[in-house]
């Protein structure tokens, strides 16, 4: 982003960069029962001895989540028992869509597009 400022005019000593976070205690998967969890992966289709790798955010550029499912084919190699869910809306939605079959991995990714309240997105973590 900072880059993107500069090349607009902007001074680059004006431009401080805060990097996007989240509040570690508030979502803390430890506070999750495994009964949930379970239920999580139940919802998903997710088998128990499956990993799991689950974005919730805006389907948008800055987010990345393009770049996580360009990284599935070579996560699959190493890891092939795991499923990716993107849980989120966006202006991306049919681009990751189109990723996911020309990729040939619809079998491991899951696309919710959806939103999903801050109690839901708090139980999906």
């Amino acid at each position: 982003m900072k880059e993107e400022l500069i090349n607009l005019g902007f001074p680059k000593e004006k431009i401080r960069v805060c990097w996007n976070g989240i509040d570690p205690i508030k979502y803390d998967s430890n506070k999750i029962s495994k009964e949930e969890k379970l239920q999580l992966r139940k919802k998903y289709g997710i088998k128990e001895n499956e990993n799991l790798i689950f974005f919730i955010g805006r389907l948008v550029t800055i987010k990345g989540a393009d770049n996580l499912v360009k990284a599935m084919p070579s996560v699959l190699e190493e890891f092939p028992n795991t499923k990716l869910i993107l849980l989120g809306i966006g202006d991306m939605e049919k681009d990751i869509k189109n990723l996911i079959n020309s990729l040939n991995i619809k079998e491991n990714v899951i696309l919710r597009t959806e939103f999903v309240d801050e109690k839901d997105r708090l139980k999906n973590f």
